[in-house]
């Protein structure tokens, strides 16, 4: 089994322009897009025409359309998350304490 590559790319210019749209219009992260882009270079290049091997490329090519969809999810996650802390925090404030105010904390609730 072949060990991943770690790469740090550097684009500027109407490249980097380029990447920035595309990345922002696939909703996905420039080191995906660029990944995907990576891997259809190699793609192209490839001589392998066995079916293996472009099985093996679809399921890469398909996990990585799906980490943009992955990092929606995240976003919508920590988005409700932070939206139920909020609604918490607010309770906690307006009701009294249990116990000593009785009949308020039953007409607030």
């Amino acid at each position: 089994m072949a060990l991943p590559i770690t790469v740090k790319l550097k684009l500027t210019g109407t490249y980097a322009d380029k990447v920035r749209i595309e990345a922002a219009s696939r909703r996905m992260s420039l080191a995906a897009l660029t990944a995907e882009y990576a891997m259809r270079g190699l793609d192209a290049e490839a001589q392998d025409g066995s079916e293996l091997a472009g099985f093996e490329r679809r399921i890469a090519a398909t996990i990585l359309a799906s980490r943009s969809d992955l990092e929606a999810v995240q976003a919508e996650l920590d988005t409700v998350a932070a939206m139920l802390d909020t609604f918490v925090k607010l309770m906690l404030v307006h009701l009294p304490e249990p116990g000593t105010e009785k009949e308020a904390t039953q007409a607030s609730a």
